[in-house]
């Protein structure tokens, strides 16, 4: 076997293995670092993402309680203050309930966790579970493809499976865009989706749970190469994409995981 017990499931090592399962053996199993940029400009792209990081934190201290007028002057000095007053305007709008503000639920799959980090869960009144998640992306990416992503359907499937008393149907999930607030993508859920996504993934699981290590092939799809730190490793090129290529839609706007796995929190929601 050549995962662990101990080994979490995340929504990036899923999109991993589904895009190249030869990277997802590089990254997680053989746990090879590989110095190539995931995309051009390098600089532009890493200050992106440094500014996605602060705006997700600029939001979660909000939520947790500070006011606003101690954040903004950090926002204004970071280049974030148009996505903030966005965000401001829409935190306005959000349902009221319980909620959870950057949180992490663990549930199991055969013999492996499932871990998510949520930007923001709402419990609301009526029972309701609302989850929401922040993007910082340049583009706003297609309804379709959101809708069949591998976040969508492992936050809402953990949803479901970790809160108690909630039903599928009770659950819905909003990706809020900071660059087109007006143009959020609420996605419901359903029981019939559950049980879809509860095989998929646990079907997906135990394929790369019992698989060879001559099964983790290259993709085929070598436009994935492009966005591959392992690229020039595999002889897939050296020379990285640029973000416009694909609506970045193949791109992370902002790791949301990188947070220590033991402080998921123990449901009492």
């Amino acid at each position: 076997m050549p995962l662990p017990l101990d080994f979490h499931f995340s929504q990036g090592s899923l999109r991993d293995f589904l895009a190249c399962p030869r990277r997802f053996q590089l990254r997680y199993i053989e746990r090879m670092a590989w110095p190539a940029v995931e995309a051009e400009p390098y600089l532009e792209r890493e200050q992106h993402l440094k500014r996605g990081a602060l705006f997700h934190r600029l939001a979660e201290q909000k939520l947790k309680g500070i006011p606003a007028e101690a954040l903004a002057p950090l926002a204004e000095a970071s280049g974030t203050a148009a996505w903030w007053n966005a965000f401001l305007k829409m935190e306005a709008q959000l349902p009221a309930g319980d909620r959870m503000v950057e949180s992490a639920l663990t549930t199991r799959l055969g013999e492996y966790a499932l871990i998510a980090k949520y930007d923001l869960l709402i419990r609301a009144a009526d029972g309701r579970i609302h989850i929401y998640d922040w993007k910082t992306s340049s583009l706003r990416q297609k309804s379709e493809y959101l809708h069949e992503d591998i976040q969508t359907r492992l936050y809402l499937l953990m949803a479901a499976e970790t809160l108690p008393g909630v039903l599928p149907e009770s659950i819905d999930m909003t990706y809020w865009f900071a660059a087109f607030p007006g143009e959020p993508e609420r996605i419901p859920y359903s029981a019939a989706q559950h049980g879809r996504d509860r095989a998929d993934l646990y079907d997906r699981i135990d394929q790369i749970a019992k698989a060879p290590p001559e099964s983790f092939i290259l993709t085929t799809d070598e436009r994935q190469c492009r966005f591959c730190v392992y690229r020039s490793y595999c002889e897939r090129g050296t020379v990285a994409g640029t973000s416009l290529e694909t609506g970045e839609e193949t791109l992370s706007d902002y790791d949301p995981e990188s947070f220590d796995f033991n402080q998921a929190a123990e449901v009492a929601f």
